[in-house]
């Protein structure tokens, strides 16, 4: 709850509260709107980064799902022979994966900004606010993969 609720609407609130009262945006629902839709790009490409990681992550499993549905017997056999993973198709896709999340995170990136260029800012300190909330929340992600 604290990570999904609690920490966005925190950095959210932030940012819309500095809009609306600094570049005195007309009311919050166009405060938030703006800040939401330029930082969709980054939120929509992490999801999808996730989700390929997590199915990659899960090949070495695929050869025995069909053989021990329940996988109870699969499971003890790992635990004692973990070594019988074929996990050598993971050591051939990681640097293509790698090289996609790279590219996924600076296309949103570039992507957010063309939003946050065709959005409608009352001034251009508005417009500053949205860009440093979409660059702070692009920095989270970024500094985690390149550390990773």
């Amino acid at each position: 709850m604290v990570l999904f609720i609690i920490i966005p609407l925190i950095f959210y609130m932030v940012f819309a509260s500095l809009k609306k009262f600094i570049a005195k945006e007309e009311n919050w629902k166009k405060a938030f709107s703006q800040l939401v839709m330029a930082i969709l790009p980054i939120t929509a490409s992490m999801h999808l980064l996730k989700a390929i990681l997590k199915t990659t992550s899960r090949i070495p499993y695929w050869e025995f799902v069909f053989s021990d549905i329940e996988g109870v017997k699969t499971a003890e056999l790992i635990i004692e022979n973990p070594e019988i993973l074929n996990k050598e198709i993971l050591s051939t896709i990681f640097p293509y994966i790698s090289f996609f999340a790279i590219l996924l995170i600076i296309s949103s990136l570039f992507l957010s900004l063309i939003i946050i260029r065709k959005q409608k800012h009352k001034n251009k300190l508005s417009k500053i606010f949205t860009i440093i909330a979409v660059l702070i929340y692009f920095s989270v992600f970024f500094t985690t993969l390149i550390i990773c």
